[in-house]
């Protein structure tokens, strides 16, 4: 016990703040922040890509009904108004083609956030 009076004192090391501010620094917050909106505004094309309008009747399947009703819409030519089906059908694509732009858009969005975040200088020690 006598022996750990002459023992010198330590010198104080670095904080604990400073040792993650070496590791964890404004180019990193700012490339995490990139990478979450770039997973939302993937997320969001992907799932729109999945809810798509598609139009799932097969014209061999058509009932003779069906089939009468068609021939009479082509017959129109493509000049012709709308029937209320295609209406909503054309109204559901145009949107999810919004909906597409917005979520590449936020893709794009978050991979210049990441790519600028490599442009911000790396912290210098400081003991340099």
């Amino acid at each position: 016990m006598q022996g750990i009076r002459k023992l010198k004192m330590a010198t104080a090391g670095p904080e604990k703040k400073e040792c993650l501010s070496l590791f964890w620094g404004n180019r990193q917050r700012i490339a995490l922040v990139g990478a979450v909106i770039f997973l939302i505004g993937a997320g969001w094309s992907a799932w729109a890509f999945v809810k798509r309008p598609q139009m799932r009747r097969d014209v061999q399947r058509f009932s003779p009904a069906e089939t009468w009703n068609l021939w009479l819409d082509l017959s129109r030519g493509p000049d012709a108004p709308q029937n209320p089906v295609e209406r909503i059908f054309l109204q559901a694509v145009s949107a999810y083609h919004r909906w597409l732009a917005v979520g590449i858009a936020g893709a794009v969005i978050g991979l210049v956030t990441i790519g600028s975040a490599f442009c911000i200088p790396k912290p210098r020690a400081h003991g340099s």
